[in-house]
């Protein structure tokens, strides 16, 4: 296990297509499979001497498997009835702006809103949203930046355990209630922050100051009190102990025309208002198994080749750390009538830190049967 050991990397031009991508910069690189684990370890070791702003500090997963099934898969169908039964009745105000079909006559896209800001919206590729309108319209806020499984870690700045409203086990359960009743029950991993309301403002002030909402309005973040106190939930899917990626897969990685779709759910769960959700990729819970894909890479192979990547790339005013380690499936080989095939990944969460109190993150990806990256 290669714990706290520290590298050092200034990165150079290509920033924006790692922080938005959670990609590679450019290229492609492939890791052998016979490796031998001493060679891995003095390979990272020169790394660790070569280079000064990069910093390594990752536990490995225990227990890797050889093999994991590969799955076929489709996105989530919503089923509109239950959706409007749960979202949108009883809500003063709720107006159907938009429903588009698909060719086949399958929704693609149902939007309603209301003045006074509450929205819901649901469509194809495993989208969801359903946002809280005034006095709660903030809570919106926490979705959109944790959106991908967050460009901020909120762990970083909500440490607190609970918010003094309700308990933070009533707030769970309520949550993964309201995802069950609109169909979503594979859930993963599961985070929570406590949004005390002191560091809420404090953290919408210094993210949101000066930006516009997605209309092009400047953005008004209204002043807490502990009435809006609330939990953020963020939640993974899996499927057989296996987490799906948290952020998109390139499609020269994961063998899709298009990049890959990110798989994460954001809720915000306050005393008086209903969840507010924040669903993007979220795959249907059957699946069939198609065959099994070997895990020929291990995890600090594929390290390697991620510090490797890395290294030699600059951005002045930059420490990036390589923090996480996982094996996730991730959509692949997508086929024409619109199903996907899991298949396994190994995913690294990288942090961008700029000396600001809020670090930005990311993820890269290494093809855990080949060894490729992007």
């Amino acid at each position: 296990m290669l714990r706290q050991k520290r590298f050092f990397l200034i990165l150079l031009s290509l920033f924006s297509v790692i922080t938005l991508s959670g990609c590679f910069p450019t290229g492609e690189i492939s890791t052998p499979s016979d490796e031998k684990p001493e060679d891995v370890e003095s390979a990272i070791m020169q790394i660790n001497s070569e280079n000064e702003n990069l910093i390594i500090d990752v536990d490995f997963p225990e227990n890797v498997p050889e093999k994991v099934e590969k799955l076929k898969v489709r996105w989530k169908s919503w089923d509109s009835e239950q959706l409007d039964e749960l979202f949108v009745r009883g809500v003063d105000g709720l107006e159907l702006i938009q429903d588009e079909k698909n060719e086949d006559g399958s929704l693609d896209w149902r939007w309603y809103l209301s003045e006074a800001g509450n929205s819901v919206t649901y469509g194809s590729l495993g989208r969801l949203w359903v946002e809280a309108g005034e006095p709660y319209k903030s809570y919106n806020y926490f979705a959109l930046s944790e959106g991908a499984w967050a460009t901020t870690p909120l762990e970083d700045y909500f440490t607190e355990d609970s918010i003094s409203l309700f308990a933070r086990g009533d707030a769970l359960e309520k949550a993964k209630k309201t995802l069950s009743d609109a169909g979503i029950n594979n859930l993963g991993e599961t985070l929570v922050y406590a949004l005390i309301a002191g560091k809420a403002n404090a953290y919408l002030n210094e993210k949101y100051k000066g930006l516009v909402d997605k209309e092009n309005n400047p953005m008004v973040i209204p002043t807490w009190t502990a009435e809006y106190e609330a939990y953020v939930f963020e939640f993974g899917q899996e499927f057989n102990g296996v987490p799906l990626s948290r952020y998109s897969v390139p499609g020269a990685l994961s063998g899709t025309a298009d990049d890959s779709e990110a798989t994460y759910i954001t809720m915000v769960v306050g005393k008086d208002v209903n969840p507010l959700i924040w669903c993007e990729g979220i795959i249907d819970e059957d699946y069939e198994v198609v065959g099994e894909a070997a895990v020929n890479i291990s995890p600090q192979s594929a390290l390697k080749t991620v510090a490797e990547r890395y290294a030699g790339l600059a951005i002045p005013n930059q420490i990036t750390k390589i923090v996480g380690c996982r094996l996730v499936y991730a959509p692949s080989e997508q086929a024409e009538d619109g199903s996907f095939i899991l298949n396994p990944f190994w995913e690294f969460d990288i942090r961008y830190d700029r000396g600001r109190e809020l670090e930005t993150v990311s993820a890269t990806y290494i093809n855990a049967q080949t060894g490729m990256g992007v």
